[in-house]
């Protein structure tokens, strides 16, 4: 049986300034990403390489139609090597544009066209939760049907991911918290799965601890992120993603996304929320005797209470971090 497998190598930096020195960005790259980005942290520090914005070829999850017109660019522009900084739908573009054979990308999902990779990728994930900068899948959007397509091949692992604290510290303090529980979500069904392994585990439980940890200081320093905290967030993102990439899973996000579907009030961070809390009783159900107990066990140790109101205890410190990061401002 597999037990690890990590496509890409792993680089992490504190700011985009390095990062973009130390990989020397310039006229052979092609990098896409959003505007708000791109002027915020790579304006001044990616020499003359070719930089395309997503928004401008549409909103949303990635589509035939985003990628294909897109496509129309990409294919005129001389490089060697596509950067994607960005959410998932940009992360999962840069998996496709590394690749010879793209149009129609319809053929391409449907296992029509053969998979060869061209181009050196280097993927820069903007938040934590997001996966697609440690895995090799990436999900289109068919206007046909409106479903998702999902295409699974060792040629979309990236060649290089890059953690950078900078971009974390971008975001807005209420989407940070949701996305911290999205990796938080991650680590445990990934701990859980049936396809877990001693090595994934040592992934999950270090991402849970970190986490929790986390969000113990964040609330004592009345919800002021520093530097440390953003430091440990990005560490156990990509050690949750790396756990998950490893093992699956895809029911969870079904249900944040019919959640939000069924009630377009609900926020992605609620979403998510709700989802943590349904999962931990779902899993207590099918599982109360096996991992579930573990989880129980290093819970009640990070938030010093006993198991039996360990789960509780979990429940109210996410709704305190969800109600607190929705009023406060990141100081």
């Amino acid at each position: 049986m597999r037990q690890l497998m990590l496509g890409p190598v792993i680089y992490k930096y504190n700011d985009c300034k390095t990062f973009c020195k130390e990989f020397h960005i310039g006229k052979d790259d092609l990098i896409i990403t959003g505007k708000e980005i791109y002027n915020n942290c790579l304006k001044f520090n990616v020499n003359e390489a070719a930089v395309l914005f997503k928004e401008n070829y549409g909103i949303g999850n990635m589509s035939e139609d985003i990628v294909e017109s897109m496509y129309e660019h990409v294919r005129r522009i001389s490089h060697e090597r596509i950067i994607a900084i960005g959410e998932k739908c940009i992360l999962e573009i840069g998996k496709i544009f590394s690749l010879t054979n793209i149009s129609p990308v319809v053929d391409l999902y449907n296992n029509k066209i053969e998979i060869i990779k061209e181009k050196e990728l280097v993927l820069v994930p903007t938040k934590l939760g997001i996966g697609s900068e440690v895995n090799n899948v990436s999900e289109l959007q068919l206007k046909e049907n409106n479903m998702k397509v999902s295409l699974v091949a060792d040629e979309l692992y990236a060649d290089s991911t890059v953690m950078i604290t900078e971009l974390l510290s971008k975001l807005p303090l209420d989407l940070l918290i949701s996305s911290s529980i999205n990796a938080l979500i991650h680590a445990i069904e990934s701990y859980l799965s049936p396809r877990a392994t001693e090595y994934t585990r040592l992934f999950s439980l270090k991402a849970v601890e970190i986490i929790f940890r986390s969000y113990k200081n964040i609330i004592n320093k009345e919800m002021v992120m520093s530097s440390q905290i953003l430091d440990d967030f990005l560490l156990a993102g990509n050690y949750s993603e790396i756990a998950f990439a490893n093992t699956g899973g895809k029911d969870l996000d079904v249900i944040k996304q019919a959640l939000r579907k069924k009630d377009n009030t609900v926020m992605y961070g609620e979403a998510n929320y709700i989802t943590f809390v349904e999962m931990i009783k779902f899993y207590q159900g099918i599982y109360p005797d096996s991992e579930i107990r573990t989880l129980s066990g290093l819970f009640a140790n990070l938030l010093e209470c006993d198991t039996s109101e360990v789960f509780e205890q979990v429940e109210n410190l996410l709704c305190n971090l969800i109600v607190k990061s929705s009023s406060s401002k990141r100081r």
